[in-house]
C-alpha cells in the first residue's frame, strides 16, 4: 500500500520554517515603503534546506504530518524533570510529533532549559511561537527581583504598548523595536512571535485588550 500523506503545501511550510527561519525574506519596493506597496513575504529555501524539508516528509507517517501542524500552548515557567506538565509536553514531543509550541510567560532561564529539553527530545525541530504583541518582549519574558535588595536578575526588553508606537508615527523607531524584539526572542529559543496584533476593543469589560 502506498504511504499516505498530506498536501505538501499545508505541512512543508512547517518543515522549512522549523530548519532555517532566517531564510525568511520579504521584498523592499524600490525607495522605501509606500502605502499599498508591499508585496507578499516570501519563503526562499536553499536547494540543500528544500531537500531537507522534502526527505523528512517522506520520513513522516499521516499522523506525524498532521501533528506537525499542531501547536499546543504551554507554559513559560519552569518545570522540573519530573513535573507532570513537562512530561505531558515530552508526550506531545516524541508520541504526537507535534509541529512546535505556544509559550507563554516565564523567565529567560525557564524558556532556555525548557525549550532544550523539548527540543532534544523532538525528531523534527519543534518551531517556538509566542505572543509579545504588547510592549515587546518583557510582555512574555518576566523580570525577577532579588531579595532582599531588588536587583534586577534579569528579562525581556520592556517597550512601551504597541499603540504608542502607532502614535509616534516614526517607521525608523518601530523597526528598531522590531528588531530588539525579534532578537531577543531568538535569544531565548523563539522563532515566531505573534505580533503585532490587531485587538478591538469592543469590550470596556475586558481589561486585557
Amino acid at each position: 500500500m502506498a504511504r499516505r500523506t498530506l498536501p505538501l503545501s499545508l505541512v512543508a511550510p512547517v518543515l522549512a520554517l522549523a530548519f532555517t527561519t532566517s531564510c525568511t525574506s520579504v521584498a523592499v519596493p524600490p525607495g522605501g515603503a509606500t502605502p499599498g506597496a508591499w508585496p507578499a513575504a516570501e519563503t526562499r529555501l536553499a536547494p540543500v534546506d528544500a531537500a531537507w524539508v522534502e526527505s523528512t516528509l517522506g520520513t513522516l507517517s499521516l499522523e506525524a504530518q498532521v501533528g506537525q501542524l499542531v501547536f499546543p500552548w504551554i507554559s513559560g515557567a519552569y518545570w522540573a524533570d519530573d513535573d507532570p506538565e513537562m512530561a505531558e509536553a515530552l508526550r506531545w514531543v516524541e508520541n504526537d510529533e507535534i509541529g512546535g509550541v505556544v509559550i507563554s510567560i516565564g523567565t529567560p532561564l525557564a524558556y532556555a532549559a525548557k525549550l532544550n529539553a523539548l527540543q532534544a527530545r523532538a525528531r523534527v525541530p519543534l518551531l517556538v511561537t509566542s505572543d509579545f504583541e504588547n510592549g515587546g518582549p518583557g510582555m512574555r519574558i518576566a523580570h525577577l527581583y532579588a531579595l532582599p535588595t531588588l536587583l534586577s536578575a534579569g528579562g525581556g526588553t520592556s517597550f512601551p504598548p504597541t499603540m504608542a508606537f502607532g502614535a509616534v508615527g516614526d517607521e525608523g523607531l518601530v523597526e528598531r523595536f522590531a528588531r530588539a524584539t525579534a532578537r531577543e526572542a531568538r535569544a531565548v529559543g523563539v522563532h515566531v512571535i505573534f505580533a503585532p496584533v490587531l485587538d478591538v476593543n469592543s469590550n470596556p469589560e475586558n481589561p486585557i485588550i
